[in-house]
């Protein structure tokens, strides 16, 4: 090697060392302080919660942060930290809005869930199609799993929540069922004759129960029908015409009508 890139190299080295050390001795400060670039030493930091206005040691100025903003450690920096904010637009709802020394959380809303990682956008669950349930449902975090329907199982809807069911349970099947149909079961003639059989007895039953309460009704009625007295025609006696007293030639008492000429009763000229 060439002796004048030796000795540039190790010059090089030399001068270096001194700086390296001087730096490395500022930058390690007691506990609670931190050197400050800005002011060339070691400074107080402000409490979470707050931002730096001015000030190292002694007059170090902190100020709050704002409603929307927050600052999780100790620091000296002059402004917050913008908390999340949740769109709705865009599928986010607010899990824990925030404090000034907490950042706000913001999740999936129901039936959504994050796309990436980062959960920058939200996306629909998938929707297991016709022959397909659901295995896992979907999370904020996590997509629907879907799986095929079993033999047993089927399901005919397009959903994001249904999981497969179970064929129906038939005694006499008419058509077997499959992945995407239940199973379809056959008519039982008995069963069908003993519920026409009740049907007509209940018809029987309201049509006996019904003329019975309308006869009942009618004979109340009449019970509680008023008594009205029996009137008896009531015959006024003719007055009597008044009577007077005469004698007759013979000298007998003769009862005569006032008013009216008095008569003696002629003899029968055939009477002998």
């Amino acid at each position: 090697m060439d002796v004048r890139v030796l000795f540039t190299l190790l010059l090089m080295l030399f001068s270096a060392v001194p700086q390296m050390a001087t730096k490395s001795s500022a930058q390690v400060c007691d506990p609670g302080l931190i050197f400050s670039e800005e002011e060339k030493m070691c400074c107080e930091m402000c409490s979470p919660g707050t931002r730096l206005i001015s000030g190292c040691r002694r007059d170090v100025t902190c100020h709050p942060c704002g409603n929307s903003e927050y600052q999780k450690e100790y620091n000296r920096e002059k402004s917050c930290v913008q908390r999340n904010y949740c769109d709705g637009n865009v599928g986010f709802k607010t899990v824990f809005s925030g404090s000034a020394t907490e950042n706000s959380k913001c999740e999936c809303m129901e039936g959504l869930h994050c796309e990436q990682a980062s959960c920058e956008l939200c996306r629909k669950h998938t929707e297991c199609p016709v022959g397909y349930g659901v295995k896992e449902n979907g999370t904020s975090k996590t997509d629907t799993v879907c799986e095929p329907c079993p033999k047993g199982y089927f399901s005919n809807v397009l959903s994001s929540t249904e999981p497969c069911l179970k064929w129906t349970e038939c005694s006499n099947v008419q058509v077997n069922g499959n992945a995407s149909s239940d199973n379809i079961c056959g008519g039982n003639n008995a069963a069908i004759i003993a519920v026409i059989c009740i049907l007509c007895l209940l018809i029987v039953s309201v049509v006996v129960l019904y003329h019975f309460k309308g006869r009942i009704a009618s004979i109340c009625k009449q019970q509680n029908k008023p008594h009205q007295p029996r009137l008896i025609p009531v015959t006024e006696p003719e007055p009597k015409t008044p009577m007077e007293e005469t004698f007759s030639e013979e000298g007998q008492i003769v009862m005569q009508e006032t008013g009216k000429e008095h008569h003696m009763p002629e003899e029968d000229s055939h009477c002998v």
